[in-house]
């Protein structure tokens, strides 16, 4: 069971890509004024964002640590604990005990999480206190 990957939910990626397609046609239908080259490049971004969103894990939650990925797994964030029991979810957000013993809560929301494995992460919570 562990380590448990929690994904993104489908919401975001959709937005961002539906956001990249209207850029693209938007750029087909200004390429005869020329001025085309801002929406595919903001269109391509778009929607390799939510390609990303799709490819990458919201973050990993292991036996001693929780760690949080950037887009397509560039940048990560680990946060250490010493026990499952250190961590909870407090107003729909992930929050871990440190090793000084205060609580932080960490930029992990409920809304961005595919709901499903969201659910598994609070049974999994839950039963390990």
């Amino acid at each position: 069971m562990l380590p448990f990957k929690l994904r993104y939910g489908l919401t975001m990626p959709l937005i961002i890509g539906g956001f990249g397609a209207i850029q693209l046609v938007l750029a087909l239908t200004r390429i005869s004024r020329g001025d085309y080259l801002p929406s595919v490049i903001v269109g391509v971004i778009a929607l390799l964002m939510a390609a990303g969103l799709n490819y990458t894990p919201y973050f990993v939650v292991d036996s001693q640590s929780l760690t949080l990925y950037g887009l397509y797994g560039l940048l990560k964030r680990t946060y250490a604990f010493r026990s499952l029991a250190d961590v909870k979810i407090e107003h729909n957000r992930v929050a871990y005990r440190d090793s000084h013993g205060n609580w932080t809560i960490l930029p992990i929301s409920r809304q961005i999480a595919k709901a499903e494995d969201w659910s598994e992460l609070e049974r999994m919570l839950s039963v390990k206190r």
